[in-house]
C-alpha cells in the first residue's frame, strides 16, 4: 500500500453512505450514482471513489434532479484517467455551491473493473482463524443506484445493507459553537460565529422565532424545546450556511406519580408519568413508598404506556424492608428499536397490595426524587445521545378511604358528591325496576340505620328519608363513617 500526493484532510464535510468502505465489487457495473442531501450552504470541492483495476478512465457528473427514471440538470462534469487501483479523491475544476436541504446526485462512470460497495459481511476474527464474525452495514432505499441496460436500479433491492463507495467532499466556510447546548429554561446561550471568508453580513436563526445579525450573539431560550440553530454568512455574494439540528435543548422535563384515592376492594395501580424534551435511550425511575398506609410491591407493567415497545424494562434494585425500588427502561438493546422521542405520557405502571391491616384515612407518599442505598445513588434520570440529566419530580400519594364520602345519599356515585334528583331516580330504579345496585351501599343507606348486613339495609325507609330531605325540608342524611 502506498499514498500518492496526499495531504491532511482539507475538506470539512464528507457525504457518504458506505460505513466500512470497500467490502465487495459489482463487476458488471460501469455507471453508478449516490444521492445526498446538503446539510448547509457549502462549496462542493471534490468527489471520492474506488477503482478495482489499474488504468481506468472515469467520468464524474453532478446532477440537480433525478426524475422519471433519469438524471436531469447536469451541474458539473469532469473526466480523466487513473493509472492505479484504489481510493481516489478528484478535486473538481469548478467547485459547486450547494443549497441547504436540496438533494444532489453524484454520478461516476468507470471504464472497467466495476464499482466498489459496502455491505454486511463475515470476516475472520484473526488471520487464519476458522471462526468468523459478522460486521453489519446499513442502507436505505433511494441512496445508491446503478445502470442496468437503459434503466437505473436501486442497489438496496439487491442487498438491503449495500451502498456504493462514492463520496462528496465540501468546504463549509462558516462555523459556530455555543458555550452550552442544554439546560433548564430560561436557558441563556452564548454563541460564537467564525468564517474563513471575508464576511459582510451574519444572519442567525435560533428556530424559536428570534434571530440576530451579530457575529457572536447571546440568546435566551425561554420555552421548552429541542432547537435547530442556523448561521448564514454573505461574503461579497459568496453565501454559506450551516445548520446544527437539535443543537440546543431547553429543558422543562418532569417525572411525577399518580395521586390515588383507593376504595375497599380496589387494586392499587400507581402510574408514573414523564415529559422529555430530547430523544432518550435510557430512563431511570426510583420509587419510595413507605408511609402510614402499608403498601406491598407486587409487580409492574408498561402495557398501555408510551414505553410499551421498550426492549428492556426491569427492576434493577428492590429493597422491601425499606420499601424502595428502581426501574430501568431501555428502548433498544442492540439498535433494533428507535430512541424514545420527545413526548408526554405514562411511562410505567406499578402494582401494590396492602401489607397488613388498613384503616380509613391512612396515606402513603409515592416519592420519585431518589435515594441512596449503601454507596449507590438511585436518581430519576433521563439519558440520551444529546445529554444525561437528573430531572425534577412531583410525588404522588395513595389514600385509603371508605366508599362513602361526606354524608350519605350520593347513590349514583357522581364525582361531585352532590345529592340531587339523579340519586332519587337511581334508588327508585334499583328498588322497583331492577336497576343497578348502588356502587357504595353506605351511600344508599341514606338514613344510616347500620344494623346487620349493610346490603340489606337499603330499603323503603331510605327512599322515604331521601324524598323527605329533598322535598319536605327533612333532616340532612347522617355523615359517612
Amino acid at each position: 500500500m502506498s499514498f500518492q500526493g496526499v495531504q491532511l484532510q482539507p475538506y470539512e464535510k464528507i457525504y457518504y453512505h458506505d460505513y466500512h468502505g470497500w467490502r465487495d465489487t459489482k463487476t458488471n457495473c460501469t455507471e453508478a450514482f449516490n444521492v445526498f442531501t446538503a446539510t448547509g450552504g457549502e462549496l462542493l470541492k471534490a468527489v471520492s471513489f474506488i477503482t478495482a483495476e489499474d488504468n481506468v478512465n472515469f467520468a464524474i457528473k453532478i446532477y440537480d434532479r433525478f426524475e422519471g427514471g433519469g438524471l436531469l440538470d447536469e451541474l458539473v462534469t469532469q473526466s480523466g484517467n487513473i493509472p492505479y487501483s484504489g481510493l481516489h479523491t478528484i478535486d473538481l475544476d469548478t467547485p459547486l455551491h450547494l443549497v441547504q436541504d436540496d438533494n444532489f446526485y453524484v454520478y461516476v462512470s468507470l471504464s472497467s473493473g466495476g464499482h466498489a460497495f459496502d455491505r454486511t459481511s463475515d470476516v475472520p476474527v484473526l488471520l487464519g482463524a476458522d471462526y468468523r464474525t459478522e460486521v453489519p452495514s446499513s442502507a436505505s432505499p433511494g441512496q445508491s443506484y446503478y445502470k442496468t441496460g437503459a434503466d437505473w436500479a436501486d442497489l438496496h433491492e439487491d442487498d438491503s445493507t449495500a451502498n456504493f463507495c462514492i463520496k462528496a467532499l465540501s468546504e463549509i466556510g462558516v462555523y459556530f459553537e455555543a458555550d452550552t447546548t442544554y439546560g433548564w429554561v430560561p436557558l441563556e446561550v452564548n454563541f460564537s460565529g467564525s468564517s474563513k471568508l471575508d464576511v459582510d453580513t451574519w444572519e442567525w436563526d435560533f428556530n424559536d422565532g428570534d434571530s440576530s445579525t451579530e457575529q457572536s450573539p447571546t440568546h435566551v431560550f425561554d420555552k421548552r424545546g429541542w432547537y435547530d440553530v442556523s448561521l448564514k454568512v454573505d461574503a461579497a455574494g459568496d453565501v454559506r450556511s450551516l445548520t446544527k439540528h437539535g443543537y440546543i435543548a431547553a429543558l422543562a422535563d418532569t417525572l411525577y406519580a399518580d395521586s390515588l384515592v383507593v376504595l375497599p376492594g380496589e387494586r392499587v395501580v400507581v402510574t408514573v408519568w414523564g415529559t422529555n424534551t430530547v430523544p432518550l435511550n435510557l430512563i431511570k425511575i426510583p420509587i419510595e413508598y413507605d408511609g402510614e398506609l402499608s403498601l406491598a410491591y407486587d409487580s409492574f407493567s408498561t402495557v398501555g404506556c408510551l414505553t410499551e415497545y421498550f426492549e428492556e424494562v426491569s427492576c434493577v434494585h428492590y429493597s422491601p424492608s425499606v420499601k424502595r425500588m428502581t426501574f430501568r427502561l431501555c428502548p433498544s438493546l442492540y439498535g433494533t428499536s428507535p430512541d424514545f422521542e420527545p413526548s408526554f405520557g405514562p411511562l410505567i405502571k406499578v402494582y401494590f397490595g396492602f401489607d397488613g391491616g388498613t384503616a380509613y384515612g391512612q396515606q402513603t407518599t409515592i416519592r420519585l426524587d431518589g435515594y441512596t442505598s449503601g454507596t449507590v445513588e438511585f436518581m430519576p434520570e433521563f439519558c440520551g445521545a444529546k445529554c444525561d440529566y437528573i430531572l425534577p419530580t412531583q410525588n404522588g400519594y395513595v389514600l385509603y378511604r371508605d366508599c362513602c364520602v361526606g354524608y350519605r345519599g350520593n347513590v349514583d356515585n357522581d364525582d361531585e358528591d352532590v345529592i340531587d334528583i339523579a340519586d332519587l331516580i337511581y334508588l327508585v330504579e334499583f328498588m322497583f325496576s331492577s336497576g343497578p345496585e348502588p356502587e357504595c351501599w353506605k351511600e344508599g343507606n341514606v338514613n344510616g340505620d347500620l344494623t346487620g348486613d349493610i346490603m340489606h339495609q337499603v330499603d323503603m325507609s331510605d327512599l322515604v328519608y331521601l324524598v323527605d330531605y329533598m322535598f319536605s325540608n327533612g333532616p340532612e342524611p347522617p355523615d359517612c363513617p
